[in-house]
């Protein structure tokens, strides 16, 4: 036994669909949501010593835990600010890409998102409380990476910036960025083609660039003010265990969750209907870009909405 080893940490991985497989029937089709983090990027954090604890599926060495005062405590998501300050100690995280044992996946839409707003708003207190940028004993490489897991929170606020350029010029005629259309294809088409390569050659088919940007859209909304609360204002708010086996008989729509959405896309209907109203006038070329655009968003928009009709879970329980 190497006592170098603070955890071992195995992936997470479900045997019921997610409410984006369920929902919208991709059972088969589309692997779990989380399959993208919880296999290909855990295996390549392993290579840096960075592996995240998620809470589950994992073994500690006692001695280890003792030696950083247990687990930490003032966080809502102690199991990320736990592995970080073993390796930060110098304990090695070994991840083992073989799945163990599998749990219970998020199943309405509406509970994914308060999951995801929980991990948001918790990822940022681990990083306000032990910054990985001064924290004593990580690499550089760690450093960037769990910075680069706190950037990634902030998705939302990029996404929500992407989905109403278009629509404020297209609505308001705001000129959000001065450029001609080819300048803006030659930077956008390359970088288009290399993310779309990378996700093909670095996921190992768990995720695509089109279906992480129906994810992304999808919880967008949330995501973004929750990322903003906990940066900006640092409101408490309580932990509450994610709900798990739902059974209902029936078909429900959640309303609430969907408003954002819904609002998008008829923001979306309403410049396109201007759009048209100006073409005809003789206005085109930086409408027509603007356009397509939107049309781009709405589909990921279309989705999100789809993805909130609940369909009926029967069975009382799972089969496995």
């Amino acid at each position: 036994l190497d006592a170098r080893v603070g955890f071992v940490q195995t992936p997470q991985v479900f045997y019921n669909p997610d409410p984006f497989q369920f929902n919208l029937h991709f059972n088969r089709k589309i692997p779990n949501e989380q399959d993208f983090f919880m296999l290909d990027i855990q295996a390549a954090r392993a290579n840096y010593n960075a592996v995240l604890h998620v809470g589950t599926n994992a073994v500690f060495r006692r001695s280890a835990l003792d030696a950083i005062g247990g687990i930490p405590t003032g966080t809502i998501t102690e199991d990320m600010a736990t592995g970080m300050l073993l390796q930060a100690k110098g304990y090695q995280s070994i991840f083992v890409r073989e799945v163990l044992c599998t749990g219970l996946s998020v199943e309405s839409f509406s509970d994914l998102i308060r999951q995801r707003e929980r991990w948001c708003r918790g990822n940022i207190q681990v990083t306000k409380k032990w910054n990985p940028l001064t924290l004593k004993g990580l690499s550089a490489a760690q450093r960037i990476i769990y910075l680069d897991g706190l950037v990634y929170w902030f998705f939302g606020v990029q996404k929500m910036i992407y989905l109403l350029c278009p629509l404020i010029y297209l609505i308001f005629g705001t000129v959000i960025l001065r450029a001609s259309v080819h300048d803006l294809l030659l930077f956008w088409f390359p970088s288009y083609l290399a993310s779309l390569l990378s996700y093909r050659a670095l996921t190992n088919r768990s995720r695509s660039l089109s279906w992480s940007h129906i994810y992304e859209v999808a919880m967008a909304p949330y995501l973004a003010m929750a990322a903003l609360v906990e940066a900006i204002f640092s409101r408490p708010i309580p932990f509450r265990v994610t709900p798990k086996g739902l059974n209902t008989a029936r078909r429900s729509f959640a309303i609430r969750t969907s408003i954002a959405c819904l609002l998008l896309l008829a923001l979306t209907l309403l410049a396109w209907v201007l759009t048209w109203t100006s073409i005809r006038g003789g206005n085109a070329d930086s409408l027509l870009l603007n356009a397509a655009w939107s049309l781009y968003n709405a589909i990921a928009v279309a989705m999100s909405i789809l993805v909130c009709v609940e369909r009926p879970r029967k069975r009382v329980a799972e089969r496995i």
